[in-house]
């Protein structure tokens, strides 16, 4: 409707579309191979499409008077898609989701903002102007803050030197925020003032969480994500993001068990459906979620859940007899340890051969010559985009820097698994010295190990 819309002038100042990777070109997008983030751009296409055509064009049609067809096509659908996915945030419970002029100039940085945006506490039990998604940080981000700081040569390496000016301002946060009594007063007077206005609903305050010098660039919080996320709904990623983990598909499981069991004389029948019939003994929510994933932690852990399905499927069965019959309501398994689960004969094998068959899916090369062309694309400013304005890189840096630290998850991954197996081998030895023999070396898909989204729809 052009300049008739009331947010006419807002429009005017958005960009026609943010580059996400559906906008990315062949060979960028080739970079993401093996990632988790590749899986999800091959389904978005069509989901969107399937939009477009049940919903987007019928409506259009439908007001034909007042949107011109013609302007309508199902690229300006993906591009209008790409501002919303990268700007629009939940304001509260009232409104929901929303673009908020103004709200969507600040850059995002992990752990590191300066401001929230949150709206009346009446309003929401959550906090406004940032997606909650909190993952456990174990190990330092995969490309050192030494890489990061050389980024590049337009600033883009600032983000992990913000930090150190934080903690070095001037004047701390606890200095300028009132405090005790004078503090409580305010707040009353601000819950006064909003009682008495009607139109206190259709605000939003900006709280200040940490010091900033004069001059600083000033960071909101888009959420605790990983690169992938941050790609796939924004189109960037940060050198020193540590949020990153590695899916392990349910039918996965279950093609590694069967061929497992089959190994070993178990008919194929008895191997069907093992990993429900595990999920469903140890009372697990997802028994019947085909579509379920398990986890591989920053650090490489295994999602104990994986590791008890497989301990549970591979038992004797006078070994789950005894489960069975514990009189517990909750599974002895999940008292037990990582090492007590994996302290068994053919679980550490099962899981080393899911890892190794994940890492396949990357390209093959070691992860060192991955980190290393990642430096050049830094240094030379071959990033795939102009870099965002608070630090970080795009393109095929950023598809090739989430490619190495997924990578580096699943070898991570190999060496915990290869040296709970060494682990086992040792024990049995101790126990027998007549048994002999040496402890096999699984390479996870020629690695060499050291060094260690979708849009939302409707």
């Amino acid at each position: 409707i052009g300049s008739r819309s009331e947010w006419y002038p807002y429009f005017q100042i958005l960009p026609k579309f943010e580059p996400l990777p559906m906008f990315w070109s062949k060979a960028n997008r080739n970079v993401l191979k093996g990632t988790e983030l590749q899986k999800i751009l091959q389904s978005d296409e069509q989901l969107m499409q399937e939009d477009w055509e049940e919903i987007v064009a019928p409506f259009i049609e439908e007001h034909s008077d007042a949107l011109p067809w013609g302007e309508m096509t199902f690229l300006s659908f993906k591009q209008c898609a790409s501002l919303t996915a990268s700007r629009a945030f939940t304001v509260d419970s009232y409104h929901g989701m929303a673009m908020v002029p103004f709200a969507d100039m600040f850059n995002h940085r992990t752990d590191g903002e300066h401001v929230h945006l949150e709206a009346d506490p009446d309003d929401t039990d959550e906090e406004s102007g940032s997606e909650t998604e909190d993952s456990a940080i174990d190990e330092p981000a995969d490309v050192s803050a030494d890489e990061a700081a050389g980024d590049s040569a337009d600033g883009s390496g600032d983000e992990a030197a913000g930090d150190s000016a934080d903690e070095a301002a001037d004047v701390s946060a606890s200095e300028e925020e009132p405090q005790g009594e004078e503090r409580d007063k305010e707040l009353e007077e601000g819950s006064a003032q909003a009682d008495g206005n009607e139109d206190s609903k259709d605000t939003l305050s900006m709280i200040c969480v940490r010091a900033a010098k004069v001059g600083d660039e000033l960071f909101n919080t888009f959420g605790r994500h990983s690169n992938g996320t941050l790609i796939h709904r924004y189109g960037f990623a940060e050198p020193c993001n540590e949020l990153v983990t590695v899916q392990i598909e349910r039918v996965m499981v279950d093609e590694a068990l069967s061929k497992y069991l089959r190994r070993l004389g178990t008919p194929p029948k008895q191997c069907a459906a093992l990993v429900r019939e595990a999920a469903i003994r140890l009372q697990e929510p997802w028994a019947d979620d085909d579509d379920y994933s398990f986890e591989i932690g920053p650090d490489g852990t295994m999602d104990k859940e994986l590791e008890m399905v497989i301990r549970y499927s591979i038992a004797s069965k006078v070994e789950k007899g005894k489960w069975k019959e514990n009189g517990k309501k909750k599974s002895p398994l999940r008292d037990m340890s990582d090492d007590e689960l994996l302290d068994s004969p053919g679980t550490c094998d099962i899981l080393l051969e899911l890892v190794t068959k994940r890492l396949s899916d990357f390209p093959k090369g070691a992860s060192d010559h991955d980190r290393g062309l990642w430096r050049d694309m830094m240094t030379q400013g071959v990033t795939g985009g102009a870099c965002p304005a608070g630090g970080g890189c795009v393109g095929r840096a950023a598809a090739m820097l989430l490619r190495i630290q997924e990578k580096s998850v699943l070898e991570k991954a190999c060496l915990k698994l290869e040296s709970a197996k060494a682990k086992m081998s040792d024990g049995k030895r101790h126990r027998s010295p007549s048994t002999g023999g040496s402890v096999s070396k699984q390479k996870c898909g020629g690695a060499q190990t050291g060094k260690a989204m979708k849009l939302s729809r409707r």
